[in-house]
C-alpha cells in the first residue's frame, strides 16, 4: 500500500505537470491544495495512523479523493 507521503508527492508532481483533472468539473487541477483527515480506510501516515487525502479543486471546490486521482494517472500511463 502506498503511504500518505508517497501519494502526496505523486499528486503534487502531477498537478505541477498539469496531468490531473477535477472529478466534478473536469478542469485541470492547476493549484496544489492538499488536505487530509483521520480515516480508517485512508493511507498510512508517519505516525502509524491512517489519513484520507484529497485535493481541493481551485475552480469548483470539489474534494478529489486521492485514489480517484491516482486512477487517472494510471489510465493516462496506459494510454486511455
Amino acid at each position: 500500500m502506498i503511504t500518505l507521503g508517497e501519494a502526496y508527492t505523486i499528486l503534487k508532481h502531477a498537478v505541477r505537470d498539469r496531468k490531473l483533472r477535477c472529478v466534478a468539473c473536469h478542469r485541470v487541477l492547476d493549484e496544489f491544495k492538499a488536505e487530509w483527515y483521520p480515516h480508517p480506510d485512508g493511507l498510512p501516515g508517519p505516525d502509524g495512523k491512517r489519513y484520507w487525502l484529497y485535493l481541493v479543486c481551485p475552480h469548483c471546490q470539489y474534494q478529489n479523493a486521492w485514489w480517484k486521482l491516482l486512477k487517472q494517472l494510471e489510465r493516462e500511463s496506459h494510454g486511455h
